[in-house]
């Protein structure tokens, strides 16, 4: 599954007496060094550790795949790759940096909150390149290959490692209208009006398959109720809370209030003679 679009620019630990997991083939070489860590806490033993705990590499493994994990480290972000022993099935591709993320929601600002510290996924593709698309399972906008089903394990521990280094919450850009409501919550936008003009997506929506739906926002077949005029799915930050003002934020009446607004004032429907 690819879950979310390039942007603009303590963790878990092991329960005592576990062992670690860790086969040769996943003690891969390291892109940017031996000494590289992945956000500048994991080296890639311990990487591989929080993966196997996490139940993503047993979960490979239990499919045949015998996976190898590498970092790679940019300059702007750092790069978990999981490939097949082969090296030439990619499996799972994360890419993350650490922000300081400016506010512009008028209300967070009014509680004093200019600046948010978050954990970001620039990107995340999960695929199962042995698998194949069935009518239960059908293709989704943006997939080559079906999915891994990991996202919620991986996403668990990623925003565990969010909370362990104190940051305000774990930030993704939807790249699809099906990743936002997979995802949601704990993830929900920022901006009240986006989250409201999503929930209106999702209840106008609702009776169409989450693939269909997607995929007729992505053609332009989803279209205004009121103008006829075609939606376009453009999202902005979506923000799994983690310190108490932003958890706050987005439980009180102020922003359930402006959402609703935002999501009692659109209406969507399915353009005539795109398929329901």
């Amino acid at each position: 599954m690819r879950l979310s679009i390039k942007r603009r620019r303590p963790a878990l630990t092991r329960p005592a007496g576990t062992p670690l997991a860790l086969e040769v083939s996943d003690l891969a070489s390291v892109g940017s060094g031996t000494a590289a860590r992945f956000l500048g806490r994991f080296a890639l033993p311990a990487l591989c550790a929080e993966l196997d705990q996490a139940g993503v590499l047993p979960a490979l493994r239990t499919r045949g795949y015998d996976p190898i994990v590498r970092i790679e480290i940019g300059e702007s972000e750092h790069r978990l790759l999981v490939t097949a022993s082969d090296g030439r099935e990619l499996l799972i591709d994360l890419r993350m940096t650490e922000e300081a993320l400016p506010v512009s929601e008028p209300a967070l600002r009014a509680r004093g909150i200019e600046v948010l510290s978050v954990l970001a996924v620039e990107w995340l593709s999960l695929q199962d390149p042995r698998a194949v698309f069935t009518r239960e399972r059908p293709r989704l906008p943006g997939q080559t290959h079906p999915g891994l089903g990991l996202g919620r394990q991986l996403y668990s521990r990623v925003l565990g490692w969010a909370a362990g280094w104190g940051k305000d919450g774990l930030v993704n850009v939807p790249a699809y209208f099906h990743n936002a409501k997979f995802y949601a919550p704990p993830f929900a936008f920022l901006d009240s009006a986006e989250q409201g003009r999503f929930e209106a997506l999702r209840r106008d929506l609702a009776g169409v398959p989450v693939a269909e739906a997607s995929a007729a926002l992505e053609a332009g077949r989803v279209v205004d109720a009121a103008t006829s005029e075609p939606v376009t799915w453009s999202p902005g930050d979506m923000l799994a809370a983690l310190s108490p003002p932003v958890r706050e934020y987005l439980a009180s009446p102020e922003y359930a209030g402006a959402v609703a607004a935002a999501r009692d004032a659109q209406r969507f429907r399915l353009a005539e003679g795109a398929p329901a």
